[in-house]
C-alpha cells in the first residue's frame, strides 16, 4: 500500500469516526435535556442553567483552547524533535494551568456576587445555587488541566479513542439525569455533584490514555519565556 493511500485511508477512518461521535452525541444530549427537565423541575432546571452554564459555555469553547497546544505539537510532530515535543506539551500544561487560576478567580468573584446580589431565586435556594457554583469551578478546574492531553490524543489522531469517550462522556451525563430522580438530599447539588464526578471521571480517561501511548505526555516543569507567550496569546 502507497503512503498517499494509507493517508487517505486514515483521513477516511477519522472522518468516519467522526461523524459517528457528532450524531451520537447530539442525539444523547437532546434526550437528556428532557429527562433533566422531568427530573429537576423547570425551577432548577433554570437555576442550573444560569449558574451552571460557565461549564456549558466553557465546554463550547474548549476546542479553541485545544487547538493551541494541538497546533505546536503537530508542528514539532513534523519538523521538531522528541525534546522539543515534550518542552510544547509541559508549557502547555503550565499556561492552561495559568488559565485555571485567571477563569477561576473571575468565577468565583463574578459569580459569588451574582449569586448573592442578582440571581432572581427564592432566599431558601441561595445556598444551593452557591454549591452549583462551586462544583462548577471544579468541573472547569478539571476540563482546563487535561486539554494538553486531549490535544495530544488529537494531534496524534487517535480519534477512535476520542470518539469513544465523547460518546462514553455523553452516555454518562445521561445516567447522571436519571440518577438524579432517586435522590436522598436536593437534587440541584447532587446533580451538579455528580457531573464533577463525570467530568473528573471522562478526563482521567484521556489523561491516562495520553500517558500510556505518547511519551512526551510526562509533565515537568519547563520553562520557555517565548514559547509561553506565544501559546498563552493563541488560547487567550
Amino acid at each position: 500500500m502507497s503512503v498517499q493511500s494509507s493517508v487517505s485511508k486514515r483521513l477516511a477512518t477519522n472522518s468516519v469516526m467522526m461523524y459517528i461521535r457528532m450524531i451520537f452525541v447530539m442525539a444523547l444530549n437532546v434526550y437528556m435535556s428532557r429527562v433533566l427537565l422531568r427530573a429537576l423541575g423547570v425551577d432548577d432546571y433554570g437555576t442550573y442553567n444560569v449558574v451552571g452554564s460557565m461549564v456549558a459555555a466553557f465546554d463550547s469553547i474548549r476546542s479553541m483552547f485545544m487547538s493551541s497546544s494541538q497546533r505546536y505539537l503537530n508542528y514539532e510532530m513534523v519538523n521538531g524533535t522528541a525534546a522539543s515535543q515534550k518542552k510544547v506539551f509541559c508549557v502547555s500544561v503550565i499556561v492552561n494551568l495559568c488559565l485555571a487560576v485567571l477563569l477561576v478567580s473571575a468565577l468565583e468573584g463574578i459569580g459569588g456576587y451574582f449569586i448573592n446580589n442578582q440571581i432572581n431565586v427564592e432566599a431558601s435556594r441561595i445556598s444551593a445555587c452557591l454549591w452549583v457554583l462551586q462544583f462548577s469551578v471544579l468541573t472547569t478546574i478539571v476540563v482546563l488541566i487535561s486539554i494538553p492531553y486531549e490535544a495530544a490524543i488529537v494531534a496524534h489522531e487517535k480519534m477512535g479513542f476520542y470518539a469513544f469517550v465523547s460518546i462514553l462522556d455523553a452516555a454518562l451525563k445521561l445516567c447522571v439525569a436519571y440518577m438524579i430522580q432517586f435522590a436522598t438530599f436536593d437534587q440541584l447539588i447532587f446533580y451538579a455533584m455528580l457531573l464533577f464526578c463525570e467530568a473528573l471521571f471522562i478526563r482521567s480517561l484521556n489523561i491516562i490514555y495520553a500517558k500510556v501511548h505518547f511519551k512526551e505526555c510526562h509533565f515537568k516543569f519547563i520553562w520557555d519565556t517565548g514559547l509561553f507567550k506565544k501559546m498563552l496569546t493563541f488560547s487567550g
